[in-house]
């Protein structure tokens, strides 16, 4: 039996065949430089010590509080045990070293990259300490990378620097913030204390409110009260007024009585000396007794009436006088005007107190605060553990304090009116009700003192008067006596003129007693007239004051209402103030420490990065692999012929010669997607299944890479060649960077590699490869396959005089 020997390629431009060392070579190819390039980036971040970075601290650190702070110093030590996710926990060589130094080793490259630390690095990082604007700066490091260093180097030095950065900004930040929660934590202790003298100024305002809805009640009470007895002071003048016309007509009625007796007692005289001539009158004189008779019925019915009445008046004046004297009672006014001037007294000093406090609160001495700060830090000292904490707290108790005595100009949105001008006009209103009620007091004591003696006056006059009418009712009626015995004498006188005599003499006493009866009541009729007067006009006196104190108990109610409604609105403001104030307190937050810690840690680093450590990625891989296989297709058609020599002379069909060129590449192909499986598997941790999986594409991307390259370099023999070069450099360029120049990317879009790199980065990321990178590379596979064989065709059609030189 006949051994079966693979068929070889020939070299190029040669006759002879490949030899063992030669496919060997070129099955290296591939595989030498996948290795190389992969074992270089393999595990990469346990070897970043060697890459050497310098740090130049020109810091001259800055005073806080009294303590040096060495920011600058601080930073380098962060560089030096500086490492990230990206390096996997692993840190560059950092080096101390001065600017000199610094700068030659970056121009060398001894220095990937150098840090410098300004002079006033520190002072620009703690410049937000004095919470002013216009001084705050941000810091600033400089960070140089060498031209001269490979470019990994730099990058991972570059991104350590920023690292430290990151790190020294987030704590600087963090200790911010932690004292700016303290502040809120001692703002909310603040309005806390607030809110408890709020409410406690809420309850006192309640409590003035419903003692002024009591007083206006009582005012309320005392108008009604001055009312009637303004009515009842103006029916008494009145009856006063009708008296004083009464006893005056009384007085002309006695003063004509008085004048007709003195004219009756000459007549009576007359009539004792003219006996002589009572016959011829005796009819006249009868008749003029009846007639006075009649009259003195009259008289005597009135003034008996007159007596009545008198007696009746003076009893009633007698009995007033005993409840209405000198010991009357005029505590209760007093109390009245003392509860006023209270009244006053008390908005006064509600209104005083509001503005002290308000005063206090928007300037809190410094002495307060350090006394605030210190019962505070004696409570929570963990909170007061430094200067500037204790400082925080200071600040948070000035601003509480501010926030307060604004609160109490805030204006109230439904009356608007705010608590400070609810007091205000609290206070006016007060004043003004308790200068009318002392005013309206004074006035009615006094004219009150005075009514006594105006009442005793008028009790006397009138007691008088009541004894003079009793003499005046007597000698009327020994008038009426008089009269009658006249009327019966003058009967007498005309049955017995003799008896004329007797009976003129009883006439001419009883005329006399009549006449001294009505002449003394006549003399004491001014008494009585004089007393009415004074009656009359100590009852107009006290109408008057009585109306006006009516008067000024109404104004007094009238301010009492304003003062109630006022003191509402007051009470009200306070309330609100209390209430929201009260929220407010709630609203405030609050954060223990271990709050504190975390918020300042999220906050100043709100978002970060969980990167990949830096290592063999599977697009790094997957671009080496397909490198390797295309650099090896290339290398292959380099050393081989495309086309046997014996193509024209060969009775073999032309894809059996096709195969004899073919089958060198295809041995070669198998061992290296073998080899490169493996180094592929070895770098990403791949798992069987995937192994096998990436082992297939390999083959079939190998097999592509080959047919491709045979084409082009049997067709186009050189300038295939350089188009094949070509695509290695652009896949090179875009798996470095995707960035690349327009005609680059146009041509990565053409090129067989693309479908090649995405198919087999898939497997290596853990996914399955597109239908449409799968389905390119079957394409290319094909067209490369054909366009080989029709090379091979080609080759097969010459002219005579090759056909003879071949031979020969």
């Amino acid at each position: 039996m006949s051994r079966f020997t693979m068929p070889r390629a020939e070299r190029s431009h040669s006759t002879i065949t490949l030899s063992i060392p030669s496919v060997i070579a070129l099955i290296l190819v591939p595989l030498l430089v996948a290795a190389g390039l992969i074992g270089t980036t393999w595990k990469m971040t346990d070897r970043l010590g060697q890459v050497k970075a310098a740090i130049v601290n020109e810091d001259a650190g800055v005073k806080l509080n009294g303590q040096q702070v060495p920011l600058g110093r601080q930073l380098s030590g962060g560089l030096i045990k500086s490492d990230t996710q990206t390096t996997d926990g692993r840190t560059i060589s950092w080096e101390l070293s001065d600017s000199d130094k610094a700068s030659d080793g970056l121009k060398s490259g001894e220095y990937a990259a150098v840090v410098t630390i300004p002079k006033d690095f520190s002072k620009d990082a703690t410049s937000y300490s004095a919470n002013k604007a216009d001084k705050a700066n941000s810091a600033v490091i400089n960070v140089r990378t060498s031209d001269s260093a490979p470019v990994t180097d730099t990058t991972i030095a570059t991104m350590t620097a920023q690292a430290a950065e990151r790190e020294t900004n987030k704590t600087l930040n963090s200790q911010y913030l932690d004292n700016i929660y303290i502040g809120f934590n001692k703002s909310a202790n603040s309005m806390v204390s607030l809110a408890k003298g709020a409410k406690q100024l809420d309850n006192g305002a309640a409590s003035l409110n419903s003692g002024i809805k009591q007083s206006t009640n009582g005012a309320k009470q005392l108008n009604t009260g001055m009312g009637q007895l303004d009515k009842g002071g103006s029916q008494l003048a009145t009856s006063g007024n009708q008296m004083v016309v009464g006893v005056k007509q009384l007085a002309t009625g006695i003063n004509a009585l008085d004048v007709n007796g003195q004219k009756l007692s000459k007549s009576g005289k007359q009539l004792s000396s003219g006996v002589s001539q009572l016959s011829t009158g005796m009819t006249q004189l009868g008749t003029s007794g009846d007639k006075l008779a009649s009259s003195g019925k009259q008289l005597n019915s009135g003034v008996s009436q007159l007596s009545t009445g008198l007696n009746k008046l003076d009893k009633q004046l007698q009995s007033s006088s005993s409840g209405s004297g000198s010991d009357m009672d005029l505590s209760g006014l007093q109390k009245l005007k003392t509860g006023a001037d209270g009244v006053a007294q008390g908005t006064q000093g509600v209104y005083a107190g509001l503005q002290t406090y308000q005063k206090n609160m928007a300037a809190l001495p410094d002495t307060q605060v350090q006394q605030i700060v210190q019962q505070t830090c004696k409570q929570a000292p963990a909170e007061c553990a430094t200067p500037e904490q204790q400082r925080a707290v200071g600040v948070g108790v000035k601003a509480g304090a501010a926030a307060a005595a604004q609160g109490l100009e805030q204006k109230d949105p439904d009356s608007g009116v705010s608590l400070m001008d609810a007091a205000k006009q609290t206070n006016t209103g007060a004043q003004a009700y308790a200068k009318a009620v002392g005013q309206a007091v004074d006035a009615l004591t006094k004219q009150l003192k005075q009514l006594p003696e105006q009442m005793k006056q008028l009790q006397s006059g009138v007691h008088q008067v009541a004894g003079a009418s009793s003499q005046l009712s007597s000698g009327v009626s020994k008038y009426t006596n008089g009269v009658s015995q006249y009327t019966n004498g003058v009967s007498q006188v005309a049955r017995q003129v003799p008896q004329l005599s007797s009976g003129v003499s009883q006439y001419t006493n009883g005329v006399s007693q009549y006449t001294a009866g009505v002449h003394t009541l006549n003399t004491q009729m001014p008494t009585l007239t004089s007393g009415i007067s004074q009656y009359v006009s100590g009852v107009g006196t006290f109408a008057d004051g009585v109306h006006q104190s009516a008067t000024g108990v109404d104004k007094f109610y009238d301010g009492q209402v304003k003062l109630s409604q006022g003191a509402s609105k007051y009470a009200k403001g306070v309330n609100t103030f209390s209430t929201e104030l009260q929220k407010g307190s709630k609203q405030v937050p609050t954060y223990s420490a271990a709050d504190r810690e975390k918020l300042s840690d999220v906050v100043s680093t709100p978002v970060n990065a969980d990167t990949n450590p830096m290592g063999t990625s599977a697009w790094v891989v997957g671009l080496i692999v397909i490198l390797g296989l295309w650099l090896g297709a290339l290398a292959m058609w380099l050393v081989a012929r495309t086309v046997p020599s014996r193509v024209l002379t060969s009775s073999k069909s032309s894809l059996s010669l096709l195969w004899t060129s073919m089958s060198t590449g295809a041995l070669v192909t198998g061992i290296s997607a073998l080899g490169l499986t493996v180094i592929a598997a070895l770098a990403t941790d791949l798992s069987v299944g995937r192994g096998i999986g990436l082992f297939g594409m390999l083959l079939l991307v190998g097999a592509m890479c080959m047919l491709v390259n045979h084409a082009l370099a049997a067709w186009l023999h050189a300038g295939g060649r350089f188009i094949s070069l070509l695509f290695f450099i652009v896949a090179a360029a875009v798996g470095l960077v995707s960035a690349v120049p327009k005609p680059i990317s146009t041509v990565h879009s053409i090129s067989p590699l693309k479908p090649a790199m995405e198919g087999v980065t898939a497997i290596l990321s853990g996914s399955s490869p597109t239908f449409g990178s799968f389905v390119t590379i079957l394409l290319w596979l094909v067209i490369g396959g054909v366009a080989s064989l029709l090379a091979v065709n080609r080759a097969r059609r010459t002219s005579a005089a090759k056909v003879v030189g071949q031979v020969a």
